[in-house]
């Protein structure tokens, strides 16, 4: 029996609300705060089970180089 993460119309069901604009905002800010407490300031970045990507996309237009990862095809699918 899969794993409810392994369920994809889980994530599809879940989406609205878990992800919901407000959340991309805060994600900006969360990017932020994790940079400023890791004092770095350039290089890469690895975002392990990335979701739509709300913290991906905000380092990447810092200059970081991101690599995305997440197990969920529709998640990555909206982080492309």
């Amino acid at each position: 029996m899969a794993e409810w993460y392994e369920d994809e119309s889980f994530w599809e069901s879940v989406y609205p609300v878990t992800f919901a604009a407000e959340r991309f905002a805060v994600g900006a800010d969360e990017a932020g705060a994790a940079l400023t407490l890791a004092g770095v300031e350039r290089g890469a970045v690895l975002d392990l089970c990335c979701g739509p990507a709300r913290h991906a996309v905000p380092l990447a237009r810092r200059g970081f180089t991101v690599t995305a990862v997440d197990r969920s095809s529709f998640l990555l699918a909206r982080a492309r």
